[in-house]
């Protein structure tokens, strides 16, 4: 098993390259980025059959304009009140196939811990690299806890934007990385933790923000793979 474990200088495309015709978290936002040798953020959650799915929100009103919540659902109805293909997660793993990273964000609007075992049976036999992520502490403390029980590699880190999360799970949950919000980097704090942890800076949408940051050792998230022309 091939995991990936060094963030230093890799950029990650938020939720695929999508548009119009290419709808975020899609296959077809994943396929431009498998063909162009791009790495992926993805987003989960987990439905009322168990399914893992990738997409960002927690409700269908963004997207769909329905006011149902995805937790609520089972994959078929999903399918059904979309009228789109929302992948699983074994969708996105069998077309990226390793070709590229997977930046894995882990949803919190269900808190049983199903998500997090799911997606580790899932990706257990996965040969490809990718990271994990969350913003929710209770999560990172559980998926921790799995990759350690079944003595697994993988590399889980926290989501955040606030000092005082930053310092608790500093103190008390000790991811394996931060995701820190890129606007957070004026604060000595947060500078002071990327200094001793793998950061990945999240999510930048403008040119003069990826120049000024590719060069200074961390991943970053980008929102769109043309802003690195």
């Amino acid at each position: 098993m091939v995991i990936f474990m060094n963030l230093k200088d890799i950029v990650f495309v938020h939720r695929g390259k999508y548009s119009l015709n290419s709808f975020e978290n899609s296959l077809e936002a994943f396929k431009f980025c498998v063909d162009n040798n791009l790495n992926i953020e993805i987003d989960l959650h987990i439905l009322k059959d168990k399914s893992v799915i990738v997409f960002h929100d927690n409700n269908l009103k963004r997207l769909f304009n329905k006011d149902f919540n995805v937790k609520n659902l089972s994959y078929q109805s999903m399918l059904d009140e979309c009228n789109v293909h929302v992948p699983t997660l074994q969708d996105v793993l069998s077309l990226v196939n390793g070709k590229v990273v997977l930046d894995i964000e882990l949803k919190y609007d269900v808190l049983n811990g199903d998500l997090e075992k799911a997606v580790i049976e899932i990706l257990e036999n996965y040969k490809g690299k990718f990271i994990l992520k969350s913003f929710h502490p209770l999560i990172i403390w559980r998926l921790k806890r799995l990759v350690s029980k079944r003595k697994l590699n993988f590399k889980v880190g926290l989501l955040v934007e606030n000092w005082f999360l930053l310092l608790f799970s500093y103190v008390f949950i000790h991811p394996n990385f931060y995701a820190i919000n890129y606007k957070c980097m004026d604060k000595s704090f947060f500078r002071f933790v990327s200094k001793r942890k793998d950061t990945l800076l999240y999510t930048i949408k403008s040119k003069d923000v990826y120049d000024f940051f590719k060069c200074k050792g961390y991943g970053l998230v980008i929102e769109d793979y043309s802003i690195m022309m």
